[in-house]
């Protein structure tokens, strides 16, 4: 072994040094000794000196560090100790763990029900299978402007057969190790995110060269929809599998009113072609004067204002309940405004899941809210709640996610911002107020919502 060096010399730099940055220096073969099976019972029971720390964060960050090394075993070992902070420290790892073929029978049967659901939920959203995989590739490049040339007055098409959907080696691995454990309601769990998959197959549209592909929750949007949900599933709102988001190719609906500001295919994508070839206006580049069909109209102004729904994503309740985010919406919307992409599509996926919440969570009182009766709601009405549960997460998180939902806001017409006026009602009083409003007979407007949050019998037309 180098230098001859023991995982007792480790240890005990451990408790001098208190960090492991510096341990190569000292411990040279010290990755050799924390993967050493050997050495397992030794790494169990190390104990850091906490007061010697500043915070929980550093010596969570600690632990974490040598069960990265160390692996599963150690990982298994203190997720059950009565550490708490080993407890912290080995939920992490599992967080990231994402390979179904570090797992063996006996593994899956000590992991606690927690584990078992971050490791599911990791292996299907890194590795889901095809044609997720093939998708996911496309929007990578998307966002690479060195990797795909277009023609400059041709939009993107893939065509590409339809298989269905096949499940990665690491999906199919995973749930032979559940079956094998006789884990019946983990198989149940497994298959229903498979059906979940062959189901967002047979909905994937391909229509006059665009297409819908679904999108999977990251770390952060994951985090924002629990936030959403923590109140309502404290007040009486019980937990439902979330509407399936779809990142759409299609035009939005307010660049058919005003094309000259769809800048999805501008500065994104390198075009090589001369310069004097452009029009002057930036939403046309793409073609050149010369050979568009129809002239622009250049007495079109911009409206100032510009709807969520209208760019940049939309919620649809019917027939099914979905989520759609407009890609080229999205793009233009941030190179027109300088805002950060991946923070406005959290912020836009945020909203959308608060349209979700009202419409279709279910509670004591109703499993959603009828079609009949929510179709008929105002449209003021909806982005209000929608908004002021957006605002809840925000004004919770503060930070970037405060700051930019602010910056958001600028930009969105006065229907967006009706929710300044509840941002001082209780929580608890708003939540317990939507349940009501799903029974009031249509149409819905503000003032139903008024009257409800003011314990105020609906007023009769």
């Amino acid at each position: 072994m180098a230098e001859g060096k023991t995982i007792s010399d480790f240890i005990d730099f451990l408790k001098r040094k208190k960090t492991i940055e510096r341990v190569r220096e000292f411990v040279p073969n010290w990755r050799e000794l924390l993967s050493d099976p050997e050495n397992l019972p030794a790494i169990e029971n190390i104990n850091l000196d906490y007061d010697a720390y500043e915070n929980v964060f550093e010596i969570v960050n600690q632990y974490s560090k040598i069960i990265r090394v160390a692996g599963l075993a150690l990982a298994l070992k203190w997720l059950t100790s009565s550490d708490q902070y080993k407890v912290w420290a080995a939920e992490d790892f599992f967080k990231e763990f994402s390979t179904a073929f570090d797992l063996s029978v006996e593994t899956w049967r000590s992991l606690d029900e927690k584990a078992k659901f971050q490791i599911v939920n990791n292996i299907f959203r890194s590795d889901p299978g095809e044609p997720f995989h093939f998708l996911r590739e496309i929007y990578f490049d998307l966002h690479s402007p060195d990797s795909i040339q277009f023609k400059r007055d041709r939009e993107i098409i893939f065509w590409f057969p339809s298989l269905g959907y096949v499940p990665s080696p690491n999906v199919v691995h995973l749930r032979s190790i559940i079956v094998e454990a006789g884990d019946t309601e983990f198989l149940k769990i497994v298959d229903q995110i498979m059906e979940r998959y062959r189901q967002a197959c047979d909905r994937l549209s391909m229509f006059e060269g665009v297409f819908r592909f679904l999108h999977n929750f990251s770390l952060d949007e994951r985090e924002l929809i629990a936030r959403a949900l923590e109140p309502f599933l404290e007040n009486g709102f019980s937990l439902s599998l979330p509407p399936p988001v779809f990142i759409s190719f299609e035009t939005p609906p307010y660049f058919l009113s005003y094309p000259q500001y769809d800048r999805s295919l501008d500065e994104r994508i390198k075009i090589l072609f001369r310069i004097e070839d452009l029009t002057e206006d930036r939403g046309q580049r793409l073609i050149p004067p010369e050979k568009r069909i129809v002239a622009a109209d250049r007495q079109r102004s911009n409206i100032g204002k510009v709807a969520i729904e209208d760019m940049l994503g939309v919620y649809r309740a019917f027939p099914e309940p979905k989520i759609i985010v407009f890609y080229k919406g999205l793009v233009s919307f941030n190179l027109s405004f300088s805002l950060d992409e991946v923070l406005v599509k959290s912020l836009t996926i945020l909203h959308l899941i608060g349209h979700w919440i009202v419409h279709s969570l279910p509670c004591e009182q109703s499993t959603h809210w009828a079609e009949e009766k929510y179709s008929q709601a105002s449209r003021e009405l909806l982005e209000t709640l929608a908004q002021l549960i957006t605002f809840w997460v925000a004004d919770t998180l503060g930070g970037k996610i405060k700051r930019g939902f602010d910056r958001l806001n600028s930009f969105l017409p006065e229907e967006y911002l009706k929710f300044k006026e509840f941002r001082k009602e209780d929580k608890k009083k708003v939540i317990n107020a939507i349940k009501k409003l799903r029974n009031i007979s249509p149409p819905v407007t503000i003032n139903e919502w008024k009257a409800l949050l003011q314990e105020v019998p609906r007023i009769k037309p």
